[in-house]
């Protein structure tokens, strides 16, 4: 079953919040699955990830279900180790690296 990732703003969302869409997914297709949600408190998103029959199915029983959106995109998911470059950033010295600096493009 495909998957997709939905993008919400969520204003003011503190962190360690409910991040998925709260509330009834409306659908006479019942095979849709929230997957994982992930808050990014400073952007005031949330990216969502369904498993859903189609991205039409899905946008209805979120839109049924009162839920907002920015937009909704196909996507394919991975395990560990299947970002190779981020595996190799992630195993850098920390000394090799300003306390705090963002890892950015997968090279710190």
């Amino acid at each position: 079953m495909p998957t997709y990732l939905v993008e919400r703003y969520v204003p003011g969302a503190p962190a360690g919040s409910a991040t998925r869409p709260q509330g009834r997914m409306v659908t006479e297709d019942h095979r849709i699955r929230h997957v994982q949600s992930t808050l990014i408190p400073a952007d005031e998103i949330s990216l969502c990830l369904f498993e859903a029959p189609s991205r039409p199915v899905l946008e209805r029983a979120l839109v049924e279900g009162g839920h907002s959106f920015v937009r909704i995109v196909e996507a394919l998911v991975g395990g560990p180790g299947d970002c190779g470059g981020a595996a190799a950033a992630a195993e850098r010295p920390a000394e090799a690296r300003t306390a705090g600096e963002p890892i950015q493009g997968g090279v710190p």
